[in-house]
C-alpha cells in the first residue's frame, strides 16, 4: 500500500508540472449585439473580456459594408485597419462598448473576433455573431415641388411572404409600383406593398408642394409578423419649383423634355437612384436604374437628358415604315453600363394595313452608315400598346415595322399513302408560308394530271405559315401527278389482286372396323403366407464385479494419498 501511495503522489506532481499556464487561466471574452438592425444604422456592439492578465488585445472583423465609428475606450488604444479593429486593453478594461454603422445591403451578416492575453494566447470570442439587414430604401436626395420621383426598396429573408408599409409624408401622393396592383393597398399616407418572393421593387410618388425636408418611415413584416425597420434613405428635401440648378440659365425655367441629374448622379457618373425621363408628350420614356454608370463622350458625368421629338427626322429604309414619331435622345453618344430600358407608347391605329403588332421593334439611326439599324431584343406588350428595348447609347430613335408585301410558297408536300387500291383516299397535305411582313390572301388550287379538284383560300399573318390538305380517289388504276401551288407529287392506283381457284375437296377415308374384343385371361390364385418364425430370446446381461472392485481400490489410493499429504504441511 505504502509503494501504490508514492506511485499516485509522483504522478500527480508530474501532471502539474506539464499542465500548461492557459489551461488553468484562459482569456474569455463575449459578444453582445442586436440580431437585426436597419441599412446605414449606427448600434453598438458590447464585449465583455476576463482572465486576459495584465493587458491584453481584442481584435474585431467586421462584416463587408460596415464600417466602426467609435468605442468607449480611448482612441489611442483603437487601431481600424479596413475591417478589422483592434482593441488594446489594460487590466482594467474587462467591459467595452463600439459603434458601427450597418451596411446599406440586405442580408446576413457574420462577425468575427479574438481576444490575446498578456501571453499573446489567442481565444475566439463568443456570444452573438450574426446581424441582418433586412430591408433598405433608397431614394434621391432632393427633387422639385409637385414632380414624380422613384423609391426603390430592396428586402431580404422574410420568408414565404411578407409585408413592406411605407408611410409618405403629408402632401406626398402615391402615384404606382412595379408590383401588381392586387399587392398595393393605400390608405391615406400608408401605402402597403404585399410581397411573394420579391426582393426588390420600386414605387413611385408625387412631392409635396411645399418645400423643405421630409421624412419617410417604413416598416418589413416577415412570414411570423416581426417587424423590422427599414433602413437607408429617409429623408427628401422639396424644393420651389423657381430654384433651377446653377447654369441652367435663362429665367431658370425647364426646357420641354429636360430632366436634370444633379441630384441623381454622382461625381463618377453612378445614378444614386432610379430615374424615369419622359419626352413631354409621354410618348418616349427612359428608365435607368440605380447604380447605372453613365458618361458622356468627354468622359463626364451627364448633368441632364434631352428626349425630344427629332425635328429633321431621317426616312425610313426600303420596305420599312416608321410608326408615330422620331425622337431625339441626348447628349448625343451618352453611354450607359448596364444598358438602360427605352419605351415607346404606339397608336394601333397608325399601323399599316395587314401588320402583325408583334412585329414592331424599335430602331436607331446609325450617323456613320447614314441607316436605320433595328435593335435586338425589342418587346411588343400588346396590352399596353408599348415597345421597350435595352439601349446603352443616345442617338435618334423610333418605332418601325417592316412592311414587305405578303408572298406565299410552297413546300414539304405530303402523300399518305403513295399507293392505294381502287376507290380508295389519298390525303395530300402542304406548308403554305407568308415570307412577306404583311398578311395576306391566297386562293391554294389542288390539282390532279392538270386537272383542279378543289380550291381554299387561306390568309396569313406576315411571317406565318399553315398546313393545307386535300383528298383525291380514283377508280382506275394508273399512276396520277397532283400539285399545290409549285410543288408537285404522285401516288398510284394498283389493281385489285386475281383470287385463286379454291381447291377441290379431298375424299373422306371409309372408317376401319373395330375389332372384337378378346377375353381376359382367368386370375392366378394367390399363395398362402408362410408363417413368421418365432424371436430367438436375449440373454440377460451380467454383473462385472472385477471392474467394480478395481474402481473402489483406485478411490481408497488416492484419498489415502491427500490424507498424509495434508498431515506433512500440519
Amino acid at each position: 500500500m505504502k509503494r501504490l501511495l508514492k506511485i499516485i503522489i509522483v504522478a500527480v506532481l508530474v501532471g502539474a508540472i506539464f499542465i500548461p499556464a492557459s489551461a488553468v487561466m484562459a482569456a474569455s471574452g463575449t459578444r453582445d449585439m442586436p440580431s437585426s438592425v436597419a441599412a446605414g444604422e449606427n448600434f453598438d456592439v458590447n464585449i465583455s473580456v476576463s482572465d486576459f492578465g495584465a493587458f491584453g488585445q481584442v481584435v474585431e472583423t467586421l462584416p463587408a459594408g460596415f464600417s466602426y465609428v467609435s468605442s468607449t475606450l480611448s482612441e489611442a488604444a483603437v487601431d481600424v485597419e479596413g475591417q478589422v479593429v483592434k482593441f488594446t486593453l489594460l487590466e482594467d478594461d474587462t467591459n467595452f462598448t463600439y459603434t458601427v454603422t450597418a451596411s446599406y445591403t440586405p442580408d446576413t451578416y457574420s462577425f468575427s473576433g479574438i481576444i490575446k492575453d498578456e501571453d499573446i494566447i489567442e481565444s475566439t470570442i463568443s456570444g452573438d455573431t450574426q446581424i441582418i439587414v433586412p430591408a433598405v430604401r433608397s431614394m434621391p436626395t432632393s427633387v422639385t415641388a409637385g414632380a414624380n420621383f422613384d423609391i426603390d426598396i430592396s428586402t431580404f429573408n422574410y420568408g414565404a411572404f411578407g409585408q413592406v408599409v411605407e408611410t409618405l409624408p403629408a402632401g406626398f401622393s402615391y402615384v404606382s409600383s412595379t408590383l401588381p396592383e392586387a399587392a398595393v393597398d393605400v390608405e391615406g399616407q400608408v401605402v402597403k406593398f404585399t410581397l411573394l418572393g420579391e426582393t426588390d421593387f420600386s414605387y413611385t410618388v408625387t412631392a409635396s408642394s411645399t418645400a423643405g425636408t421630409h421624412t419617410f418611415s417604413g416598416i418589413l413584416k416577415d412570414v411570423d409578423k416581426i417587424e423590422f425597420a427599414v433602413g437607408g434613405d429617409v429623408q427628401i428635401t422639396v424644393n420651389a419649383p423657381s430654384q433651377a440648378p446653377s447654369g441652367v440659365g435663362g429665367d431658370g425655367g425647364v426646357a420641354p423634355g429636360t430632366t436634370y441629374l444633379y441630384e441623381f448622379v454622382d461625381s463618377s457618373g453612378r445614378f444614386v437612384v432610379s430615374v424615369t425621363v419622359e419626352s413631354e408628350d409621354g410618348i418616349c420614356e427612359l428608365k435607368i436604374p440605380r447604380d447605372t454608370i453613365s458618361l458622356k463622350t468627354d468622359g463626364q458625368r451627364p448633368t441632364k437628358i434631352i428626349v425630344v421629338i427629332s425635328s429633321t427626322p431621317h426616312a425610313a429604309n426600303q420596305n420599312t415604315s416608321i410608326i408615330g414619331q422620331v425622337y431625339d435622345l441626348s447628349p448625343n453618344g451618352l453611354t450607359f453600363d448596364p444598358s438602360v430600358t427605352l419605351i415607346f407608347i404606339y397608336n394601333p391605329d397608325n399601323l399599316p394595313e395587314g401588320l402583325n403588332e408583334e412585329n414592331l421593334f424599335i430602331a436607331y439611326w446609325d450617323a456613320s452608315s447614314k441607316t436605320w439599324v433595328k435593335l435586338e431584343g425589342s418587346n411588343v406588350d400588346i396590352a399596353t400598346n408599348t415597345v421597350s428595348v435595352p439601349i446603352s447609347h443616345f442617338t435618334e430613335f423610333s418605332v418601325q415595322a417592316d412592311t414587305r408585301p405578303a408572298t406565299f410558297t410552297f413546300s414539304d408536300m405530303s402523300i399518305e399513302p403513295a399507293e392505294v387500291d381502287i376507290g380508295r383516299d389519298v390525303t395530300i397535305s402542304t406548308i403554305v408560308s407568308n415570307t412577306g411582313d404583311l398578311s395576306g390572301s391566297y386562293e391554294v388550287v389542288f390539282k390532279v394530271d392538270s386537272e383542279v379538284i378543289a380550291a381554299e383560300e387561306i390568309n396569313l399573318a406576315g411571317g406565318a405559315s399553315q398546313e393545307v390538305t386535300f383528298t383525291a380517289t380514283r377508280d382506275t388504276v394508273g399512276t396520277y401527278t397532283v400539285a399545290v401551288g409549285d410543288v408537285s407529287g404522285s401516288f398510284t392506283v394498283k389493281a385489285p389482286p386475281v383470287p385463286e381457284p379454291e381447291p377441290e375437296p379431298t375424299p373422306t377415308p371409309e372408317p376401319e372396323p373395330i375389332p372384337e374384343p378378346e377375353p381376359e385371361p382367368a386370375p392366378t390364385p394367390t399363395p398362402a403366407p408362410e408363417p413368421e418364425p418365432a424371436p430367438v430370446p436375449v440373454p440377460a446381461p451380467t454383473t462385472n464385479w472385477y471392474l467394480i472392485g478395481g474402481i473402489i481400490g483406485g478411490a481408497i489410493v488416492v484419498g489415502l494419498l491427500i490424507f498424509f499429504l495434508i498431515r506433512r504441511r500440519v
